[in-house]
């Protein structure tokens, strides 16, 4: 069990352990500040809360993944050309970067409505087209 005693973190911790047979996975702190914080937070926020489980099984694997990389790094310190980097080194995957960005957006517009940014860093979107929508051409 997590010390001291009658910590958030060991009641977690002892609740987790009564409520089942199975080992459960070790608890890791998380430093205020941190991506870490931030993804933790966004987890127990009531946009997250709300989403069926399905979605959250599935708009959750991007943050864990980035958590695991770079959760202990400041979100404070998150810059769009931070974000621009991890969604380039996505290039050969565009639906996966695409699905990096929507999810990372989700995650630092409830950094900054939480205090922990003072801006939503995730670039806008790329265009995939040369922006003539559905405008005919004259051929």
């Amino acid at each position: 069990m997590p010390a001291p005693l009658y910590t958030p973190e060991f009641w977690t911790a002892y609740r987790a352990a009564m409520s089942t047979d199975e080992p459960t996975p070790e608890l890791r702190r998380v430093r205020a500040g941190s991506i870490a914080a931030a993804v933790h937070g966004y987890y127990g926020s009531t946009e997250f809360k709300v989403l069926a489980e399905t979605t959250k099984a599935t708009y959750s694997g991007v943050p864990d993944r980035f958590v695991d990389k770079h959760g202990e790094g400041p979100i404070a310190g998150l810059l769009p050309k931070h974000i621009n980097k991890l969604i380039d080194e996505m290039a050969d995957t565009p639906s996966a970067a695409s699905n990096f960005r929507k999810r990372l957006k989700g995650l630092m517009d409830y950094a900054v409505s939480a205090g922990m940014h003072a801006d939503n860093p995730v670039p806008v979107g790329r265009s995939k087209s040369p922006g003539y929508g559905h405008l005919k051409l004259p051929t």
